[in-house]
């Protein structure tokens, strides 16, 4: 027996008198088939979830759906096939960028719309690797980027800011974090966090190394994607130096192709008090 005639007996025994507004939506959203989500629902359920809505809202099967993607460019090939479409409402597949790129594009909207459970219950909640959110949370923080960066960040809501360290993980390993929550621009707070990690860092510096033509010191500059923050190469004329992170190795192999700079020994690091002689 289906689930819209078990819920049909019910509404018929009740007068319109016996129904309150939450009683009357909670028999109709079960009756329409827009089932809630699980109180625990993984990334790819409440993808699924959403694409049921989006498809029964456009009036489409899921074979009328399998056939309108054939000619969708954007969607990989396994779409065309109504059980592809099948397993993905149900969470059963395994979701990938060309998937939701295409899926946003094939109904007009944006990828963030897909992964929020907007209309989830307030107890259900969504499992992202080893945590849980809950599942209403998930919308307001998707929608609040903007090109502003820091200056949105500052102005979000406690709820929100708590929600993004809590998925982002410890401050320590993220310092761009704590520029844009001070109201930094994005390729400001990216800019300071990488020469802060920089500065700190220990490990062996990548290369290459070059020395750089005099008439370019002391210093050059390169603008950084995808912000446009600007990255230092500070260089001295006739002194080997070594790029130190993988946009100064690019820039460096660009001053060697254009002539201006050719290639080096590192120098060696002094030896510290702590390294001893093996003898």
């Amino acid at each position: 027996m289906s689930t819209e005639k078990k819920l049909e007996s019910p509404q018929e025994e009740l007068e319109p008198e016996d129904l309150d507004r939450e009683a009357v939506e909670e028999l109709t959203t079960q009756v329409m088939g827009l089932q809630p989500l699980p109180p625990v629902a993984e990334l790819e359920r409440v993808i699924g979830w959403r694409l049921r809505q989006i498809r029964r809202a456009a009036g489409l099967t899921q074979e009328e759906l399998a056939q309108a993607h054939e000619g969708a460019p954007a969607m990989p090939q396994a779409w065309r096939h109504p059980q592809t479409v099948g397993l993905a409402e149900r969470g059963e597949r395994q979701f990938t960028a060309e998937d939701l790129v295409g899926l946003s594009a094939f109904f007009c909207v944006p990828l963030g719309f897909l992964v929020d459970p907007g209309e989830a219950s307030d107890q259900s909640q969504v499992s992202l690797g080893k945590t849980r959110v809950p599942a209403k949370s998930l919308g307001p923080f998707l929608e609040w980027w903007s090109p502003e960066g820091g200056a949105e960040i500052a102005s979000l809501e406690i709820g929100q800011l708590q929600l993004m360290e809590e998925l982002g993980g410890e401050a320590r390993n993220r310092p761009w974090a704590k520029h844009l929550k001070r109201g930094r621009p994005y390729a400001e707070a990216y800019q300071l966090a990488r020469e802060e990690h920089l500065a700190n860092q220990v490990r062996r510096l990548p290369g290459p190394t070059v020395i750089v033509d005099d008439k370019l010191q002391p210093g050059l500059k390169v603008r950084v994607a995808p912000w446009g923050g600007i990255a230092w190469v500070v260089v001295r004329g006739g002194e080997p130096y070594t790029a130190r992170d993988e946009i100064e190795a690019d820039f460096l192999r660009h001053l060697i192709d254009l002539g201006v700079a050719r290639r080096a020994r590192p120098r060696r690091p002094p030896r510290t008090k702590s390294e001893g002689v093996e003898t």
